[in-house]
């Protein structure tokens, strides 16, 4: 037997069952909830109704739950709280969006449009690999750049691409895994990276502009490449560096604890600092070449 759920015009929600042996339809009353989709596509779920909303479920919604990549959408844009355009793809797997705004109003299809100024509060990956790509694009609007509030999943990531995006919550959590390549725009409000995945062992590549206060990085696997422009404070944790460079100041603790080095190799090849270093500095191993701004922290190598 085969089911699907329909979004009839009027007020009614059902579900048709379709009974080939028996060659008839049967109306079944669903749970009072919005659900706009396609059969092919899982659904873009509304966020609770109030009392005020039932007689018009897309009336002043405030929470909307997107999923793209496999067998789902393949796309979402919506505008904004700042005027900027925002586009979000994910391959490998599923990621799930939940935006929040006012009186939103979705278009759905495998392009999902979210009318009405909103902002990504968080995205769970799910069914993610070494071959997942997840890519945030924002442009126009007051400054070209939007913002997450968090990134949470399970296992390790090819790529994530998001120059132009801000995380301001709690930051990105991959559980037991890491991404190849990442890269954002600032860390604000004490986010953090949290990549304890040991399994990249010729090193990631991870871009940033400003990590502000408190925002804690611990990378699991190497860092092939490592750049920002300063951060103020906060701890940064990693196997071995090849490279690792700050445009400005450094105020956080970087510790690199040699694991998996190879014999008779740095622990650190290159560490470019432009600024000054006003936290410590604990280097497990031998650092080949250092240039630093300015130090007022502690070393240890």
């Amino acid at each position: 037997m085969r089911s699907r759920k329909l979004h009839l015009k009027g007020r009614t929600n059902c579900s048709i069952a379709d009974d080939s042996r028996l060659g008839s339809l049967r109306l079944e009353a669903l749970e009072p909830r919005q659900l706009l989709s396609t059969v092919h596509i899982p659904p873009v779920i509304i966020g609770d109704l109030g009392p005020d909303q039932a007689d018009d479920p897309l009336a002043d919604v405030t929470d909307v739950y997107v999923t793209l990549g496999d067998n789902a959408a393949k796309s979402l844009s919506f505008v904004d709280e700042n005027g900027t355009q925002v586009s979000v793809k994910y391959k490998g797997g599923t990621a799930e969006l939940h935006l929040v705004g006012e009186d939103l109003i979705v278009a759905d299809g495998s392009k999902v449009v979210v009318t009405g100024a909103a902002v990504i509060e968080s995205i769970v990956l799910d069914g993610n690999s070494a071959a997942s790509q997840l890519t945030v694009k924002a442009s126009g609007g007051d400054d070209n750049l939007t913002t997450v509030g968090s990134i949470t999943g399970t296992g390790d990531l090819k790529k994530i691409s998001a120059g132009q995006v801000d995380l301001d919550g709690a930051g990105l959590n991959l559980t037991n895994g890491c991404v190849a390549s990442l890269a954002l725009h600032d860390l604000a409000g004490g986010a953090d990276l949290n990549l304890p995945g040991e399994t990249m062992t010729k090193g990631v590549a991870v871009s940033l502009n400003q990590i502000g206060p408190d925002s804690d990085i611990l990378l699991g696997s190497p860092a092939k490449k490592f750049s920002a422009l300063d951060w103020q404070s906060g701890s940064f944790q990693l196997p071995w560096a090849k490279k690792v460079s700050f445009a400005g100041d450094l105020g956080a603790d970087m510790q690199v604890t040699g694991q998996g080095v190879q014999a008779g190799k740095p622990a650190v090849t290159g560490l470019d600092i432009g600024g000054s270093v006003s936290g410590s500095l604990d280097i497990q191993g031998d650092l080949s070449k250092a240039s630093l701004g300015g130090l007022s922290g502690n070393v240890s190598i």
